[in-house]
């Protein structure tokens, strides 16, 4: 298993659509969600794209393992919820993302997943996670806590981001999740993959302890 997981590790690179919202960082008071069209998003992901490929060759943070799974370890300085064994899980046949090792205040340590959708952009040659506004936080024993951002997807309803056939399909995909959580399907079978890879590529935690849950 550790050959395998060696043999097809990559450096690549994938950015965070945050649609919808992609006018945060140009609006010092910014509406939660609107209609920004093709030019913002555009301008959006391109600067991130930027952001991403101005990385150290030699501290690369995103590596794809297997055609549906890329990990990411936590850019410096760290964000508040995270630590040095927060980690991201793009799961990309599944249209989730798992934030894991997230630290929220309420909930103490726990993960987050984004319900979401890939694509690879040719053009760029990137891939592009699309957040889909709903998120489930999952605590470490696998429990499911609680389920989020609701009205952020009625909200992306309202102002024409998409359309009810679009809206439902997301809440059955939400649902979809929420019940492989509640059958015993977390930790996902890929996170254990992540986690032998993040051990190939020598991540480690403050205290130089292996990335786990």
């Amino acid at each position: 298993m550790e050959n395998e997981v060696s043999t097809e590790l990559k450096k690549t690179t994938l950015i965070w659509w945050r649609y919808g919202k992609e006018h945060e960082r140009a609006d010092p008071n910014p509406p939660q969600i609107r209609n920004n069209g093709p030019e913002m998003a555009s301008a959006s992901l391109d600067a991130r794209l930027a952001h991403t490929r101005s990385d150290d060759e030699n501290d690369w943070r995103i590596w794809q393992l297997a055609p549906n799974l890329i990990i990411e370890r936590v850019e410096q300085p760290m964000p508040s919820w995270a630590r040095s064994d927060t980690m991201f899980h793009y799961l990309l046949d599944d249209g989730i993302a798992v934030m894991e090792n997230f630290y929220s205040r309420r909930y103490g340590r726990l993960s987050y997943i984004h319900i979401c959708e890939y694509s690879y952009d040719d053009l760029r040659q990137t891939w592009i996670m699309k957040d889909l506004f709903t998120d489930l936080l999952v605590s470490n024993d696998g429990r499911l806590v609680t389920v989020l951002d609701l009205d952020d997807l009625a909200d992306a309803h309202e102002a024409g981001l998409l359309t009810s056939e679009q809206s439902n399909k997301i809440l059955r995909h939400t649902q979809h999740i929420i019940r492989r959580i509640m059958e015993g399907g977390f930790p996902f079978p890929e996170m254990r993959q992540a986690h032998l890879a993040a051990r190939l590529l020598g991540w480690e935690t403050e205290e130089g302890q292996p990335i786990t849950r």
